[in-house]
């Protein structure tokens, strides 16, 4: 059900590379990620609940982990700023 939110707490571990990402939902299952920031974009691998942390960002996946690239979108007063230009 996606009209239901849950809570998650996540620790990282910026002291390697790539960052270490844990995070812990409500139930206390921890999915084990990797992090980095690359040409503008956040990058995640996340791990299933119990398996080991990925150890790479190939997106030719078979560990069962899932790949997601974030991209930073303007907020409107970034946009109203920019149209004064």
């Amino acid at each position: 059900d996606t009209s239901t939110l849950t809570m998650s707490t996540i620790e990282i571990n910026n002291e390697v590379v790539p960052n270490q990402l844990d995070q812990t939902d409500e139930d206390g299952e921890t999915h084990l990620c990797l992090v980095r920031l690359r040409n503008g974009h956040l990058e995640m691998c996340q791990g299933e609940v119990g398996k080991p942390r990925p150890l790479d960002f190939n997106r030719k996946r078979r560990d069962g982990a899932s790949l997601v690239l974030f991209e930073r979108v303007a907020t409107s007063d970034e946009l109203k700023s920019e149209d004064k230009c």
